[in-house]
């Protein structure tokens, strides 16, 4: 990641009280990942498949997933377009990173916009 888009990340480190296959199933289950994100999700959890997200308000936001690493990463690009609101600031690329601990799971989440020469960029493009 260049330092222009790395100073743009966001990132957060939760330790969750369970273990990683269960947090697994939690980002990669629609019924799940729609109480963690507080919006209507579905996700296909296979490299390429569709995730959508309607938030309570109706706005749609559409992405493809990049990568993903059963029980260990899991990539999401997210589109630029946000369905039912002006076009936000670009594309961006969230990374959900899952490492076993004594305590349970260590959830690293990264959200980075995603640059238009970058890899991210023509995977979008391939998938649209």
């Amino acid at each position: 990641m260049d330092t222009e888009r790395a100073a743009q990340a966001v990132r957060r480190d939760v330790l969750l009280p369970a273990p990683r296959e269960e947090v697994w199933a939690a980002l990669t289950r629609s019924e799940l990942l729609s109480g963690w994100f507080e919006a209507e999700v579905e996700i296909d959890p296979r490299p390429r498949g569709a995730v959508t997200a309607r938030d309570r308000g109706g706005t749609l936001r559409r992405g493809t997933v990049a990568a993903a690493n059963r029980p260990y990463r899991l990539v999401v690009v997210w589109n630029s377009t946000i369905v039912g609101r002006e076009p936000g600031a670009g594309p961006t690329r969230m990374e959900f990173t899952l490492e076993a601990v004594a305590e349970g799971t260590r959830l690293t989440v990264i959200e980075a916009p995603v640059a238009a020469s970058s890899p991210e960029a023509t995977f979008l493009e391939a998938a649209r």
